[in-house]
């Protein structure tokens, strides 16, 4: 993927840069735009106990908000590898396998 902007939509700056054909960054504003598939994943993950993982929002929508581990799945990339990916990313917890347990469809908000 080519970087199409000049300027950056948010600020007007010219530093604009394509990262690992992933996103657009303005290093003058932080703006970040995702170049990714509509695909999330989500993970229920229960100790022996019972006992849920939660983890608490870092940005918006809903930054502070309890949620379950999970995010966008990457270009070329499985469910169950972003699933992987994500939880591991944002807890540090590497699952030990995966269940498919359902899919419908969201508005991110």
């Amino acid at each position: 993927m080519q970087n199409d902007f000049r300027f950056c939509p948010q600020c007007g700056g010219e530093r604009v840069r394509n990262v690992s054909m992933r996103a657009w960054v303005c290093a003058d504003c932080g703006f970040e735009l995702y170049n990714n598939v509509a695909t999330a994943v989500g993970l229920v993950i229960c100790d022996a106990d019972g006992r849920v993982l939660f983890e608490r929002r870092g940005k918006e929508p809903r930054k502070g908000f309890l949620a379950f581990p999970g995010g966008f799945v990457d270009p070329d990339e499985s469910a169950e590898e972003a699933a992987f990916r994500e939880c591991a990313e944002e807890t540090g917890v590497r699952p030990g396998n995966l269940r498919y347990l359902c899919s419908f469809p969201n508005t991110y908000a």
